[in-house]
């Protein structure tokens, strides 16, 4: 085998390579062929291991489980084959095999046929239970006994499971788990109730009851369980940080970093309490320590892509551009991102990632789809003329981006996403994410630098009859600067939304001689009546479109106005496009990187002003701040 050999996904070079030379060297050795499907199915490789199967089968018919192996590749492929007939020939060679009559369970499911599901679940709990098996077993058995309507007949199984003298720690968490399926989170609190008074420590159980037994007292068993850990083991690194975990989640911040650094202490090479540091102090706003935690987390364990997409990320957001933004090409396989289309090991699309620009013929197209939220399409479009200039190019995205990516120039086409893609997306000869777009940037740049350079701002083209429509309705406000507001950001990752209260404006809406317009998205009227009758401040919101679905109006109605104010939302990032100036209040943790750590001034967002709260300030304080600049632009006295 030479060196550009490929390896099915999730299996180790080593073990293929050992195994496949084995089953040249002996073509009828049984157990070969048997771990070669193994190796070839989870690296997801369906017709190979099928193949090997068969030739398993071959060598030696006579073995139950091979039968069974058959028959689960069967069921989880499209693949050719008769699982039923594979169990039930696994039956007839080994009767009492439990895991070939859990599956018949599922066959019989699927064709609907009622009767056979309840005598092979009768059977296959009357088994004998394996040794060393026990929890396992029970468990499976529980979820059976469940499937045939016996949820007694569950809830015992689990209980016996739960009281095994030997019981693993990760098994009761899928007891606990399992009992929540079968009979809700009354059972659930119930189990964990038992596993309470045999393992007072025992922290999974304390999580279940605090979250399921709906007690005003509740979230404090899981404390407990915490602290009564750390005293019966007070030199476990493990129980040290797993109490850190826990107490972050509470919002204990300050006692879950010291368990975090005694967790370190006690084991300098443990490289996931080394990370849980590092992300609770970026949380806090420290970010060069946070820095610190994961570069050491990364040189303990630098295959660990978690870790690599958030040192990538946290020295882009103290603006480290090349380094930050090789690292950023980890996010698809850290699990912190959520977006439509992905790239990574297994793209969305079947045309090859581009590497290098080099690699593609000008002639050829390249597909460039958007990723992530519309704020990140918006801003990493802009990347696309400075990247690609002549280059032949099809960008996928948002349909509500289309028709002003299409006006902007952007691409040679502009299509929606959409299901299945369109069929121009099937012409290029390549694909590359949109947020790999500011890597290539740096890369093309000549300048050996750690910062990086400037974004590209002014390259969306608004429509000019809908900037000149609104320009019309906006001179009836009368004199003095327009203002356009935005207050909310909704983000499609649960706990990421965020909005400062419309009270906290207040500092704006007392600045004498200007008008405002609404630019949020969503409900509002409430918040209007409130700035309103609290402050006397009109703001005047255009119901003739929604500008979280007609994005093209948004964009027209920001070029329209004289200012903007808005948190970090899309109306940020179209500013941006503009060129237009932009005053940016932000939280004290803000998770996306293009923010700038602690400075007035973005490489990411040239074109904005970023407003940073001060230790202990509230978001008054940030619109304080915002308003003093308003006064010193616009020249306006009397601000305090």
């Amino acid at each position: 085998m030479t060196s550009t050999e490929t390896f099915p996904k999730g299996s180790t070079p080593t073990s293929w390579r050992i195994t496949n030379k084995g089953v040249l060297a002996a073509p009828d050795r049984f157990a070969l062929y048997s771990r070669l499907a193994s190796n070839l199915r989870v690296g997801r490789e369906a017709n190979a291991a099928d193949r090997a199967i068969r030739r398993a089968v071959c060598i030696r018919p006579a073995e139950a489980r091979i039968h069974v192996n058959a028959a689960n590749l069967w069921l989880t492929t499209k693949l050719a084959g008769n699982p039923e007939r594979a169990l039930k020939r696994s039956l007839c060679l080994d009767p009492g095999l439990y895991v070939a009559l859990s599956r018949l369970v599922i066959v019989h499911k699927a064709r609907g046929d009622d009767t056979s599901v309840k005598r092979t679940i009768l059977r296959a709990i009357c088994l004998p239970i394996e040794p060393g098996e026990q929890s396992r077993d029970l468990t499976d058995r529980a979820a059976l006994l469940a499937e045939a309507g016996d949820v007694v007949g569950a809830l015992k199984r689990l209980r016996s499971a739960v009281l095994l003298p030997n019981a693993r720690a990760d098994w009761l968490a899928n007891i606990i788990d399992s009992a929540r399926q079968i009979g809700g989170p009354a059972m659930s609190a119930n189990l964990a109730r038992a596993v309470l008074c045999l393992r007072p420590t025992d922290l999974i159980a304390a999580r279940e009851l605090a979250e399921t037994s709906g007690r005003d007292d509740a979230a404090p068993l899981e404390i407990a369980a915490a602290e009564r850990q750390r005293l019966a083991s007070p030199g476990d690194p493990v129980i040290w940080n797993g109490a850190g975990v826990m107490l972050e989640r509470k919002g204990m911040h300050g006692t879950a970093e010291r368990c975090f650094r005694r967790s370190v202490l006690l084991k300098p090479a443990m490289s996931v309490a080394v990370f849980n540091l590092g992300a609770l102090v970026r949380n806090s706003g420290r970010f060069a320590a946070a820095l610190r935690q994961f570069q050491q987390a990364c040189v303990l364990q630098p295959s660990e892509e978690l870790f690599a997409y958030n040192h990538g990320h946290a020295l882009l957001t103290v603006g480290y551009g090349r380094r930050g933004l090789e690292l950023y090409e980890s996010r698809w396989e850290s699990g912190e991102w959520t977006s439509v289309r992905r790239g990574g090991r297994n793209p969305s699309f079947e045309q090859p990632l581009l590497d290098d620009l080099k690699k593609i013929e000008p002639r050829k197209t390249l597909l460039v789809w958007g990723e992530q939220g519309l704020g990140d399409e918006l801003w990493f479009a802009g990347y696309m003329p400075r990247v690609l200039g002549d280059q032949k190019t099809t960008l996928e995205c948002d349909p509500r981006l289309v028709d002003l990516f299409r006006r902007s120039g952007l691409a040679d086409e502009v299509v929606a996403r959409q299901e299945p893609a369109a069929t121009t997306t099937s012409r290029a000869t390549a694909q590359l994410a949109a947020g790999s777009l500011p890597l290539f940037a740096e890369r093309a740049s000549t300048l050996e630098r750690p910062g990086a350079r400037p974004a590209p701002t002014g390259y969306l083209i608004p429509d000019p009859s809908r900037v000149q429509a609104f320009r019309k309705k906006l001179s009836a406000l009368g004199e003095g600067p327009v203002i356009g507001l935005s207050w909310r950001s909704q983000k499609p990752r649960q706990g990421r939304s965020f909005a400062a209260p419309i009270v906290s404006l207040s500092p704006i809406f007392k600045l004498p001689g200007l008008r405002f317009v609404n630019l949020q998205y969503g409900d509002v009227q409430n918040e209007l009546e409130t700035a309103r009758r609290e402050f006397g401040a009109e703001i005047l919101s255009f119901e003739d479109f929604d500008p979280f679905v007609d994005i093209d109006a948004l964009t027209a109605l920001c070029a329209s106005l004289d200012h903007v104010i808005s948190v970090a939302n899309v109306t940020v990032s179209i500013c941006h496009g503009l060129g237009k100036t932009c005053d940016v209040a932000l939280k004290k943790h803000q998770e996306d990187w293009r923010f700038q750590r602690d400075s007035g001034r973005s490489l990411w967002l040239p074109s904005c002003r970023l407003h940073w709260p001060r230790l202990g300030d509230s978001w008054s304080g940030v619109y304080s701040d915002i308003a003093a600049r308003l006064c010193r632009t616009w020249g306006i006295a009397g601000h305090q």
